[in-house]
């Protein structure tokens, strides 16, 4: 029985023009002999081509749902309504989550509130997905995000903004913009998004929720839509940092190496019931450079609510560490190049990699990208433009200095935290502002996505943990305050946070 082959051998001008690109100089001659070599080579892939490739089991199913109508979805924070039903009881059993928009729901499209990504549909559950309907919770749907995730504010997803709760004519922050507003909103009581630049942490301060970024590798990134993968992270937004605490033990944890930035001897602790409160003896440093900068009132608010938690026996000094201003550049450098590769690859995981790779999805983007780029953001094209410039004038070299800074400065982070548990600073440095106006240019739209993520960009690319929670509020709007922590001590973050909360709460 004939069947076709995986891949049809090229032809001497397919050839020609490969050759061309690798910068090869060969002539025909030469050039019919590698044909040769390359056509008896791809009978390989006629083999793989025949091989049983597993796939990920859906035990929970759900519908594909339907998108809601303006007058149900006020606030734009829901990019489709699909209720998914875990198991009875659980750790999680009655509460309700939003997914953000990029985390994979089996059966459901996965547009990452792009039309670029219009007719994308997950066929398996995200591992978090699973984690929590084994944990009783009930998933109401996906939570509207910017578009591809490229923006920290609230202004481009599709088909439209997602205002703030607290002033529609402002940021809710992004990219996880409609998971924070469909908390403040109560609409669901949880919600997963992602963090690469601090796209849970911003959303979370300017909307007024919690929002935790884990230490990098505690909960699997399986089955979300990748950024740039060495600082993708996932974590829970809630109301209280109790329910946080509740969600992240839930959903952390090794997930039998699908996920290969885990470590395999992940151990997971009870964080809620780590939640005393009790802070005696706690060291906090209040970073000077993450003040420098900030309007008066946000940083007056933060300093405040840091110095709060002296009421409860813990010391509180400022201090300065220049390395946190100066570890930016190269978390930036990594996010633009590294964010342009993982696209470029369809979000498949490096050649090292032995993870689960979601061809599905990446077999999705690379035909979209060859046939509609231009429905692209703004914002994505502008990472895209200036990656592409910087590889083919200097290859991957600035990436690989970037890397290598962001190490030297882990290990100053790390001798930090041999003197204090946690570092406190404000989450963004200013109030939310207005979101651009209708119809606004190009160079508009790109002025109002800059600067917000001094604070929470660092932390993405030193893997820390850090956690948002509300300080309180100047003119109307919400002021975040950021406690960072050392790897893997993600409960001292959660208990510090506590704390505060408990005095916030108690003086309202």
């Amino acid at each position: 029985m004939y069947r076709s082959p995986a891949i049809n051998p090229p032809t001497l001008e397919e050839l020609k023009s490969v050759a061309v690109k690798q910068h090869l100089n060969i002539d025909d001659v030469d050039l019919a002999a590698y044909r040769a070599d390359v056509t008896a080579f791809l009978k390989v892939y006629d083999s793989l081509k025949t091989l049983p490739a597993p796939g990920l089991p859906v035990k929970y199913p759900s519908s594909p749902g339907y998108v809601p109508a303006q007058k149900d979805n006020p606030y734009n924070a829901w990019s489709r309504i699909t209720e998914t039903r875990g198991a009875a009881t659980g750790k999680l059993a009655g509460k309700t989550v939003a997914v953000k928009e990029n985390v994979a729901i089996g059966g459901v499209p996965m547009t990452v509130s792009s039309q670029f990504m219009s007719g994308c549909v997950s066929t398996y559950h995200a591992t978090v997905v699973s984690r929590l309907l084994e944990a009783g919770a009930l998933i109401r749907g996906k939570a509207t995000c910017e578009n591809m995730c490229y923006s920290g504010s609230s202004f481009s997803s599709f088909p439209g903004p997602v205002p703030n709760p607290h002033d529609r004519e402002r940021s809710a922050g992004g990219s996880s913009s409609g998971c924070a507003v469909l908390i403040v909103s109560g609409e669901v009581d949880l919600a997963i998004g992602t963090d690469t630049g601090g796209s849970i942490r911003l959303p979370a301060c300017w909307s007024g929720v919690v929002g935790f970024k884990p230490t990098f590798g505690l909960v699997p990134q399986t089955g979300v839509f990748p950024f740039e993968r060495s600082m993708d992270h996932v974590g829970p937004m809630t109301r209280t940092v109790k329910d946080c605490a509740l969600m992240l033990e839930v959903i952390a944890g090794y997930d039998g190496g699908l996920d290969p930035t885990q470590p395999e001897n992940l151990t997971v602790p009870q964080y809620s019931q780590l939640l005393t409160g009790k802070i005696s003896g706690i060291r906090i440093a209040l970073i000077k450079e993450g003040f420098e900068g900030s309007e008066p009132d946000v940083a007056e608010t933060v300093r405040m609510a840091a110095k709060s938690l002296e009421s409860l026996g813990a010391t509180v000094e400022e201090i300065s560490f220049p390395s946190h201003a100066n570890v930016l550049a190269a978390a930036y450098a990594l996010l633009f190049e590294g964010g342009a590769s993982t696209f470029q690859n369809g979000g498949i995981s490096s050649h090292s990699s032995r993870g689960y790779q979601d061809t599905g999805t990446h077999d999705f983007v690379f035909n979209a990208s060859k046939s509609k780029a231009d429905e692209l953001p703004i914002t994505m094209k502008r990472v895209l433009l200036g990656a592409a410039f910087i590889k083919e004038k200097f290859g991957n070299h600035f990436y690989g200095t970037a890397t290598n800074v962001v190490r030297g400065i882990v290990a100053e982070y790390d001798s930090l935290f041999e003197k204090f548990n946690v570092l406190v600073m404000p989450t963004i440095k200013f109030k939310a502002p207005k979101l651009p106006k209708a119809g606004a240019s190009v160079a508009e739209i790109l002025e109002a996505d800059t600067e917000m993520s001094a604070n929470t960009l660092p932390f993405n690319a030193t893997r820390h943990p850090a956690l948002s929670i509300n300080a309180g509020f100047s003119e109307g709007l919400p002021v975040g305050m950021t406690i960072v922590g050392n790897h893997f001590d993600d409960s001292t973050v959660l208990n510090v946070a506590y704390a505060y909360e408990t005095i916030r709460d108690a003086a309202q």
